[in-house]
C-alpha cells in the first residue's frame, strides 16, 4: 500500500531550497524609516554623521546608561546618562537629520 503522505513530502523535500543569509540594512535608511536602532547601529549612524559614538553601559544599579561620546573619547554634556536610549536618539537626532539632509 503507497502511503499518501509520503507522496506528499517527497516532492516538498526535493524542493527545498537555502536562502541567502539577510543582509544587515544600514542604520541611516532605518533612521530614516523610524525604526528604534540598537547601542550599536545609533552609535555607528552618530559616528558616521557627527564623529561622535554612543557609549552604552550599565549603572551602579545594573540598569542602561546611555552616553554621546566624543572623537576623543570623552563623555559630552550632559554628563549625566541616558537612562533610555530613545531619550539619546531624541537629544542627538536633529544632528543626525541635518547630516543625512547634506547628503
Amino acid at each position: 500500500m503507497i502511503n499518501p503522505a509520503a507522496l506528499i513530502a517527497a516532492p516538498l523535500a526535493a524542493a527545498t531550497i537555502t536562502l541567502p543569509p539577510a543582509r544587515a540594512l544600514d542604520p541611516a535608511d532605518l533612521w530614516t524609516a523610524g525604526v528604534d536602532l540598537t547601542p550599536a547601529e545609533l552609535s555607528s549612524l552618530l559616528e558616521d554623521c557627527t564623529g561622535y559614538t554612543v557609549d552604552a553601559d550599565t549603572d551602579a544599579d545594573g540598569l542602561p546608561a546611555f552616553y554621546v561620546v566624543d572623537p576623543y573619547g570623552d563623555r559630552m554634556e550632559p554628563d549625566f546618562p541616558f537612562e533610555d536610549l530613545a531619550d539619546l536618539a531624541d537629544h542627538v537626532g536633529w544632528r543626525i537629520d541635518e547630516a543625512l539632509a547634506d547628503e
